[in-house]
């Protein structure tokens, strides 16, 4: 029971636990389709709403939760899902 993340508070603040278990190689092409996909124009607003500057929207929770499941990843704790 200790161990629950709080999936509610952890969207709220970031998902860069999640971008930083991607691998290197991953990383830049990850941010190009998560921005197109949550219409983000500028690395500024990836990098704001990554870190927990700025509020991530609902829709943008599923773009980035669909992103991440395809490399097997919870983007807000940063844990494998299986």
């Amino acid at each position: 029971m200790g161990n629950e993340v709080n999936t509610e508070k952890a969207v709220k603040s970031s998902f860069s636990k999640g971008y930083r278990m991607l691998p290197a190689r991953f990383q830049s092409e990850a941010r190009k389709e998560i921005m197109a996909k949550c219409g983000w124009k500028s690395i500024v607003t990836f990098y704001n709403k990554c870190n927990g500057r700025v509020k991530i929207f609902k829709l943008e929770v599923v773009a980035i939760e669909k992103f991440f499941n395809q490399y097997n990843l919870n983007p807000w704790t940063g844990e494998y899902l299986y």
